[in-house]
C-alpha cells in the first residue's frame, strides 16, 4: 500500500571503528566495494573503454577466478591473494593502484582490505538487489525500539523518559501532517484515557487526514522532479498541478503501489486508459521544457528520454544511470 514511500532508499549502517579493535566483521558494501570501487575499478571495473587488463574486480566470478594458476582473492589466505601482495610491493612494475594512477591506497585501506581476505573474502552484490533477510524480534517490543536499543545499549547510551502525551501528539502531527496540532485536538486528545488503543487512533486520525497525504505527496514531488515552472532560460509557467492532485487523491485513496507504479509510468498505455490514468502518467513530462527559439527538437527528444531514464531509475531503482550516457 502507498501508506509510506521512501524513494532512492539507502541502507543505515553503522561503520566499523578500526582504531578500536573492534570484532565485528567486515561488510563488503560497506567497508569493502568503497575502496576498490575509488582506487581499482578505473582499470578493473565495468567501463570497458576504460579497462587496462582483463582482471576485473567488479563481479564475484572474476574477482575469484583463476588466472592461470594463481588468484587475485584466495578466501581467507593473504599470501596466497595477488591482491595482497600487488598493494604491499614496493616494485613500481608490479604495485597496484600504479604510482602514476593518482588512486593510491592509504596504509587504513590496505589493512581493511587484507583484513576482509582473512575474515573469508565475503563478497556481495549491489545492496539494493539482495533478499532483505527478517530479523528475529521480539513478539513484546516494535522493530523501530528493538534496533534503536540494540544501539543505544552498544554505545552504553541510557534512553530518555517518555516524553509527555503533548510532547508526543506534537512529534506524531509534525512527522507525519507537516503541522502542529491545533489547541482543540490537544486538548480532545489529553480529555481520553493515557492507552494504547487512544493513541493508535490519535495516529490513526492523522493519517486519514487530507494534510497527511499532502506531507507525502510532497516527499514524491521531489523523487518526480515536479515543478510549477520550465527549468529553463525564461522559466515559464507550466500547468501540471493535475497531476500533482493525482498524487494526492492516491495517497488518500491508500491506492496500492503497484498500481501507484503502473499508472504513472504507462497510464496512457493501459487498454481503454480512462482520464485519471493518463493524466497520472504526466509523471513523464515533469522534465525541463525549453522554449528557447533555436532549441533543436531531436536534442531535447533525446535529452527528455534521458531524464526519463535517470528518473525512473532512481525512483523504482533506487539507481543512478546518468553515468550511462557516456559509460556502458
Amino acid at each position: 500500500m502507498v501508506r509510506i514511500l521512501v524513494i532512492g532508499l539507502l541502507p543505515f549502517v553503522f561503520g566499523v571503528d578500526q582504531s578500536s579493535g573492534s570484532e565485528e566483521p567486515l561488510d563488503y558494501n560497506r567497508d569493502v566495494r568503497p575502496i576498490l570501487s575509488d582506487a581499482c575499478f578505473h582499470c578493473h571495473g565495468p567501463d570497458a573503454q576504460n579497462q587496462s587488463s582483463e582482471f576485473r574486480m567488479d563481479t564475484e566470478e572474476n574477482l575469484f577466478a583463476d588466472l592461470g594458476g594463481y588468484f587475485g582473492v584466495v578466501p581467507g589466505d593473504l599470501e596466497e591473494s595477488e591482491i595482497h601482495y600487488r598493494i604491499h610491493t614496493d616494485d613500481e612494475i608490479d604495485a597496484m593502484p600504479p604510482p602514476d594512477a593518482n588512486r593510491l591506497l592509504t596504509d587504513e585501506e590496505r589493512a581493511i582490505l587484507d583484513r576482509w581476505i582473512t575474515e573469508g573474502a565475503t563478497w556481495e552484490g549491489h545492496w539494493a538487489f539482495q533478499i532483505a533477510e527478517k530479523s528475529e524480534i521480539p513478539p513484546d517490543q516494535h522493530p523501530v525500539d528493538f534496533f534503536i536499543d540494540r544501539k543505544l545499549a552498544e554505545e552504553s547510551i541510557t534512553p530518555n523518559q517518555r516524553a509527555s502525551r503533548e510532547t508526543l501528539l506534537r512529534r506524531a502531527s509534525l512527522a507525519l501532517t507537516g503541522l502542529l496540532p491545533t489547541p482543540e485536538e490537544v486538548d480532545t486528545f489529553l480529555a481520553k484515557p493515557d492507552s494504547d488503543e487512544i493513541w493508535r487512533g490519535e495516529l490513526q486520525r492523522l493519517m486519514a487526514t487530507s494534510a497527511y497525504a499532502e506531507r507525502q505527496t510532497l516527499l514524491w514531488l521531489d523523487g518526480a522532479r515536479y515543478a510549477d515552472t520550465d527549468g529553463f532560460q525564461n522559466d515559464a509557467e507550466r500547468s501540471n498541478w493535475p497531476w500533482r492532485d493525482w498524487v494526492i487523491k492516491a495517497y488518500q485513496d491508500n491506492l496500492p503501489f503497484d498500481q501507484f507504479t503502473i499508472e504513472q509510468l504507462a497510464g496512457d498505455m493501459l487498454p481503454e486508459a480512462t482520464n485519471h490514468q493518463i493524466l497520472a502518467s504526466a509523471y513523464n513530462r515533469n522534465h525541463r521544457q525549453n522554449s528557447e527559439g533555436g532549441a533543436l527538437a531531436e536534442e531535447f527528444l533525446v535529452e527528455n528520454v534521458i531524464d526519463r531514464v535517470e528518473t525512473t531509475s532512481t525512483v523504482w531503482l533506487g539507481l543512478t544511470m546518468g553515468c550511462a550516457r557516456c559509460h556502458d
